[in-house]
Formats: C-alpha cells, sequence, structure tokens
C-alpha cells in the first residue's frame, strides 16, 4: 500500500499512527476506508514494525548436520513483513513477522542495514553490511558448511527505517546463526 499523507499547516506529512477520541479517551486506529464509487476502499492500515532478540540473548539459528550433508543457518526478511530462519536449509516463518499485518509490498516503504557484532562473515548469502537497503527485495544473511567444522557463531544487528537515510531507526533486533558439520564416524 503506498503512503497515505495528511496535510500539518503548508508541509505533507506520512500518516504513521492515527488517533480518534472517543468520549474522553484517545482510541489508536488500526485502518481507515474511503468510499469510492460506491465501495469501501482501505486507505491506510496500521501497519506494526518488530525486531526481536537483544546482544545478550540474541535469536538464535544453529544448524547440525552429519557428514557429508551440508549445514545450512540463517536469517532471511521478506518484501512481505515476513521473517524466516532456517537451520535445515529450508526457510520458514520465524515466530513473528518483521512487519504486521503482513501485505504483499510492504517492504516497499522499510529499509533494513545489517551489522556484523561478532563472528565471522557469511558463507553463505549475504545481503550485505552497512548499508540501508530497501526490503523490497529478500534481505539475507547465512553460513552454509559443506566440511566437517564449524562456520559462526555470527552474531547480526538487524534495523529497519522507514527512510533510504536511516532516520529514523523504527525497530532494531539481534540474530545468531551457526552452521556445523559433523564427522558421520
Amino acid at each position: 500500500m503506498a503512503d497515505t499523507h495528511v496535510k500539518v499547516g503548508s508541509a505533507w506529512k506520512a500518516l504513521t499512527n492515527c488517533y480518534i477520541k472517543k468520549s474522553s479517551a484517545w482510541k489508536e486506529v488500526q485502518n481507515i476506508y474511503i468510499k469510492k464509487s460506491g465501495a469501501w476502499k482501505l486507505a491506510w492500515e496500521n501497519v506494526v514494525i518488530l525486531l526481536s532478540g537483544t546482544t545478550g540473548s540474541p535469536n538464535l539459528a544453529p544448524a547440525i548436520a552429519t557428514d557429508p550433508a551440508n549445514a545450512e543457518a540463517g536469517w532471511r526478511l521478506l518484501r512481505d513483513g515476513s521473517l524466516q530462519r532456517t537451520i535445515t536449509g529450508t526457510y520458514s516463518d520465524f515466530s513473528t513477522e518483521w512487519a504486521t499485518p503482513e501485505s504483499t509490498a510492504v517492504g516497499d516503504g522499510y529499509w533494513v542495514r545489517a551489522t556484523n557484532v561478532s563472528g565471522d562473515a557469511p558463507t553463505g548469502t549475504s545481503s550485505g553490511f552497512g548499508t540501508w537497503l530497501q526490503l523490497s527485495t529478500t534481505r539475507t544473511w547465512s553460513h552454509v558448511r559443506t566440511i566437517i567444522g564449524a562456520d559462526g557463531p555470527t552474531k547480526i544487528k538487524l534495523e529497519l527505517s522507514t527512510d533510504s537515510s536511516g532516520t529514523p531507526i523504527v525497530a532494531t533486533g539481534y540474530y545468531q546463526f551457526t552452521a556445523t558439520v559433523e564427522s558421520g564416524l
């Protein structure tokens, strides 16, 4: 959904939160509809942005495989607001999304920046570090281990912003991933 703007004085501002006064209390509005050509259309919805995990207690993605199998561990953010992890080589939804409610193109209005807090650089897919990347496409950070040993643990900080400049930062979370291949003997 495209950004909805309201005019404040002489400037147009993006609508991020909306409240209505009911009786004597202010209530947060979840959705705004307009009637257009006899049909009600969703004009704005309240999107909740959330990342989790702390530097001391990051979200974990530990992958362990037995040789000759490969181990893949990682995290990815999708355009639709999904947060996924892999500990088996197949990505699946994590317990929370980064945007609620999920919608097809919610990522078009958000940017992510990853910082490698500690550990090895990703040996699998890496969307990069230190740059604000629009979430109009999937962004992934992972390890793929193909021989006995371990890649990681790698701890990354993910930050989300509503602007490519990174101001304001609207969510921060910490994610860790390790890919280990153990001997089958």
